[in-house]
């Protein structure tokens, strides 16, 4: 049971995903549900496409796809990108999602000091996947 009053809710443990053939993507096998601070929820439906962290060559040293701890703070971070914050009774600033990104790593156990960069690296380039929706 969940001693924080948000985070994410899950069935499982386990991150239930699978690789798509042929793509540098993946596919969510089940949803996938962020509880904010502020009370809201936002859920990543089952089926959803993401490519976890992207991450440039230059930093894979620090932060890998492998590390299990990033993965599901990566896929809400795609998800709100994908829609731009455009949530069914909330919209959401880029910098917001950037801001849920840092709070999902943290919760997941990833140091502040790998959050924070992480979370540097989204300020300073996010801007081009947001404004260009790729």
């Amino acid at each position: 049971m969940m001693t924080k009053d948000y985070g994410f809710n899950r069935e499982s443990d386990e991150l239930d995903q699978s690789s798509i053939r042929g793509a540098a993507s993946w596919m969510l096998k089940e949803n996938l549900i962020w509880t904010c601070r502020d009370g809201y929820k936002i859920t990543v439906k089952k089926g959803f496409r993401h490519d976890l962290a992207s991450i440039p060559a230059t930093a894979r040293w620090l932060v890998s796809n492998d590390d299990f701890r990033v993965r599901r703070a990566a896929i809400l971070h795609d998800f709100l990108y994908s829609i731009r914050g455009h949530l069914a009774n909330k919209n959401l600033s880029r910098a917001k999602c950037d801001s849920l990104f840092y709070e999902a790593l943290r919760f997941d156990g990833v140091s502040r000091l790998k959050s924070g960069l992480m979370y540097l690296g989204v300020r300073a380039g996010g801007w081009f996947a947001w404004d260009c929706q790729l």
